[in-house]
């Protein structure tokens, strides 16, 4: 029995070593086709492969502890041990083989490939055969492990090294490239030896007194300035510029010179500029125009290296994303799929729970009513006693409460509009558009849209009374009662009284209660209601400002770049409710999903003139579109 149980124990370390490898796949395989950083490849890559090496230890011991087994078990052990070796390297060749980083990978793929027939060397010649025993050699063990450890470390160094070389990745602040024009400040960031290199060869071509060693140390830095894609740079710098829409004649206006949305295009070049190994985005699409919101999503869904994106826009996390990280209930879960996948699996498995939980509840109740039924039945206290450990069995899931808020958005209308909505003719704003006409009828959704989104704004600006200064006419119907939900938060500029106090004048009813009811379906809840508006954050306004339009109902609504500062929450609300408004829209937005189900009409009026009034959804109007410019550009 003894050796049974010797037998059987001996084994025990391949078990481990089958279940380390079955470890490796389910964490490796799910992560193919992705970047991995130093730490997760400390975690998930050197230390499976030193719990090997140990593994391979441990072997040895097995060896040295159980001497009664047959030599035949020698031999499979050793067998299975080398068979498990051999699919560990070949498991981590292919996920090492499978990363996009292939610099970097090929160095580890090599030192793996020295790690794994070293140690299976080390582990056979471990043993010496004497007088008919297994004893470790303490030497050639102490030496193995020492060979690993170092392996390991230059591995590490390795990464390390290459990390600290991509300089790429680093960008300069801001404030320090305020005074440089656009192309210098996009080369900035794709690598600052470049921008050095570049300084030191004008340096010396500028002096009075070039010798024949500048002339060796100019040469030298040609051959360096090429090697790092300088000569290719303008061109890359253009591309990307032009892509987003930034006109070439602001190229050599200075940073601090330039238009704010150009700005965040421009910023958006630096980041894009010389294809980094680790791109990190926070709302990309904030501030652009569609065209160049469309351009990016196409850019970064073939983008070959990491992005990590934070982003409210539901169609550009589908078109781009492949996974996504669902921070909620206080834990961060992982979902393979885009945004749409995300939330129906998201949305199932709530559904599976809570279903599962009312039918435990509804066995538990069944269970309860049985054993008060007859636990005092002498007869029946044997099945009573087995449903009370049943019932002791039975878990509910925990199903802790979302962390995701949804605000209540509604706009009625307390009046139906007419026929006539707005005639605009021979409108004008100089630097803006010129002489454009158009009509919106009747309960008309009407997105505009621009390769300039300040155009959109400053037409709107127009018809909603805030801008005087144009040349034409138009005519709102008399039927029409008008609100507008500008780009900018001017009308919050030193408003320090609470929300309650700013919403008073807007509500039918001025008893603090029905203001917080408002302010309540908004997510302002308890203190919130008090708090001064100059202090409240982008989002926050945003609801503010919705607040305020829903106490003040209109038939007619322009809106302006709404989906700007708003959480996905926030943002789903507010386009079911434009969806569900009966009444007329005129809006602009850089979020296409919003466009696609809400427009029902597309106007769109581009920097150079054109034109172009499409009744129809915004896939067709996008290709018309891009057919007319195809055709104006030859």
């Amino acid at each position: 029995m003894k050796n049974k149980i010797n037998r059987i124990a001996s084994y025990l370390p391949f078990v481990c070593y089958l279940l380390l490898n079955f470890y490796c796949i389910g964490i490796y395989f799910p992560t193919m086709n992705e970047e991995s950083s130093l730490a997760g490849i400390l975690l998930w890559y050197v230390l499976p492969i030193l719990g090997v090496f140990m593994l391979g230890f441990l072997f040895m011991f097995v060896f040295k502890r159980y001497k009664s087994i047959s030599p035949l078990d020698r031999q499979i052990q050793f067998i299975l041990y080398t068979i498990f070796n051999s699919l560990e390297s070949i498991l981590f060749s292919l996920v090492l083989l499978s990363l996009p980083n292939m610099t970097r990978m090929y160095i580890l793929f090599l030192l793996l490939w020295v790690f794994v027939p070293v140690s299976q060397y080390l582990a056979m010649k471990s043993y010496q055969e004497s007088k008919g025993e297994w004893k470790p050699n303490t030497k050639k063990v102490s030496f193995a492990f020492s060979f690993i450890l170092v392996c390991s470390i230059l591995s590490l160094f390795a990464i390390l090294l290459f990390n600290l070389n991509k300089t790429q990745d680093k960008m300069l602040s801001l404030e320090s490239l305020i005074p440089f024009d656009i192309p210098f400040l996009i080369a900035s960031c794709l690598c600052l030896v470049l921008i050095e290199v570049m300084e030191e060869k004008d340096a010396l071509y500028s002096k009075p007194d070039f010798s024949e060693e500048d002339g060796i140390k100019a040469g030298e830095l040609e051959g360096e300035f090429a090697d790092l894609g300088g000569w290719d740079a303008d061109s890359q710098i253009e591309t990307l510029l032009s892509s987003l829409g930034v006109p070439s004649e602001d190229y050599d206006v200075p940073m601090k010179g330039l238009d704010e949305k150009i700005k965040v295009k421009v910023l958006l070049a630096q980041a894009l500029f010389g294809n980094p190994d680790y791109l990190l985005m926070d709302e990309p699409t904030n501030g652009l125009d569609p065209m160049a919101a469309d351009w990016l999503e196409e850019y970064l869904s073939t983008y070959e290296n990491t992005v990590l994106v934070v982003s409210h826009d539901r169609y550009f996390l589908n078109k781009v994303c492949t996974r996504m990280l669902d921070v909620d209930y206080g834990k961060i879960t992982p979902f393979i799929g885009n945004y749409d996948f995300w939330y129906e699996s998201s949305q199932l498995a709530l559904k599976q729970s809570r279903e599962d939980n009312a039918k435990k509840e509804e066995r538990i109740k069944e269970l309860k009513d049985f054993i008060a039924r007859f636990a005092a039945n002498a007869a029946k206290s044997r099945q009573a006693t087995s449903r009370k450990k049943m019932l002791d069995r039975i878990t509910l899931d925990d199903i802790k409460p979302s962390s995701r808020k949804y605000p209540f958005i509604d706009f009625r209308p307390e009046r139906e509009i007419g026929n006539d909505c707005l005639e605009v003719h021979h409108l004008s704003v100089e630097g803006k558009f010129k002489d454009i006409s158009f009509t919106l009828n009747h309960n008309e959704k009407v997105a505009f849209i621009s390769d300039d989104t300040s155009i959109i704004s400053a037409l709107f600006d127009v018809i909603a009374g805030r801008n005087e200064k144009y040349e034409g006419r138009f005519k709102w119907g008399i039927t029409v009662t008008k609100d507008y939900f500008p780009n900018d938060f001017s009308e919050f500029e030193n408003v320090t009284c609470s929300l309650v106090d700013y919403l008073r004048p807007y509500s039918k009813e001025q008893l603090d209660s029905y203001i917080r009811g408002f302010l309540g379906r908004m997510l302002f809840s308890g203190d919130e209601a008090l708090k001064p508006v100059n202090v409240l954050s982008g989002g926050e306004k945003v609801r503010l400002r919705l607040t305020r339009m829903m106490m003040k109902p209109s038939n007619f609504y322009i809106f302006d770049d709404p989906t700007n500062h708003l959480d996905l929450e926030s943002v789903q609300s507010l386009n079911q409710a434009l969806i569900k408004f009966r009444g007329g829209l005129a809006f602009q937005s850089h979020d296409r999903e919003f466009i696609e189900t809400i427009a029902t009409r597309i106007i769109a009026i581009t920097k150079d003139g054109t034109f172009l009034d499409w009744r129809g959804d915004y896939s067709s109007f996008l290709q018309k579109f891009s057919e007319m410019t195809k055709r104006r550009m030859k």
